[in-house]
């Protein structure tokens, strides 16, 4: 398969060894994965709230930030007792726990029976530019949406859109559609072949690579089901 004009400059080379996993980064406080991090799952953070009742912009920022502080604090104890453990719950709770303080911290603070409303905390401005960009990129998406749209946003959907976006600094934007196309959209391999004029055999091993990746990358999170389609 030879390069296309989308390929980033820094795509993956393979003869390379593997890289470390996403989760030892992380433990490593390192900046660029904690960057990634909040790609990954800002949106699904943001999510979360939403389905709190937290629409207010800026509160879910300082969640979000607020998360990703005890995370980086608690990322130590995350660990798979079985096969089907997934990081993304152990996230979930996080954020469950975080959003129930704020709620029994504000009802404590109320001097009226008005009850809660989430959108009413204090905020302070958070200062990352990755998390205020994403923010406002999801702003911008629900404001598109339609209805029905915004009705069929669900969890898997948002986490895995947001992995391709990850993904973008290693593999080219053909390669990612096409990925996304095979493995969340569930079609023919041939028939994304036809639609990208190439072969099936090439579509393939697009897949066989990203998955490959991913598994070496992001496999120790294992919210990931990857398995390789029959043709």
């Amino acid at each position: 398969m030879t390069p296309d004009s989308d390929s980033p400059s820094n795509a993956i080379d393979f003869n390379q060894p593997t890289p470390s996993s996403f989760i030892t980064e992380l433990r490593n406080r390192d900046q660029i994965a904690w960057d990634r991090f909040i790609m990954l799952y800002g949106r699904l953070i943001s999510f979360w709230c939403y389905g709190r009742g937290i629409t207010n912009r800026a509160v879910r920022q300082e969640i979000i930030c607020d998360v990703c502080i005890r995370v980086m604090e608690s990322i130590d104890t995350f660990h798979k007792t079985k096969p089907t453990d997934k990081f993304r719950n152990w996230l979930h709770v996080i954020v469950e726990n975080h959003i129930n303080n704020l709620q029994r911290k504000h009802q404590a603070e109320q001097t009226t029976h008005t009850g809660y409303n989430p959108d009413s905390l204090e905020v302070a401005d958070p200062h990352s530019s990755v998390l205020e960009a994403l923010i406002k990129q999801e702003q911008k998406e629900r404001s598109e949406l339609s209805a029905s749209d915004l009705e069929n946003l669900n969890e898997e959907s948002i986490y895995f859109q947001d992995l391709m976006r990850v993904l973008g600094s290693h593999f080219s934007k053909r390669d990612i559609d096409i990925y996304y196309q095979l493995t969340f959209e569930h079609k023919k391999a041939v028939h994304v072949a036809e639609m990208m004029d190439m072969t099936p055999s090439n579509v393939r091993q697009i897949r066989k690579r990203i998955n490959t990746y991913l598994q070496e990358y992001f496999g120790e999170l294992n919210d990931l089901d990857l398995p390789e389609q029959e043709e």
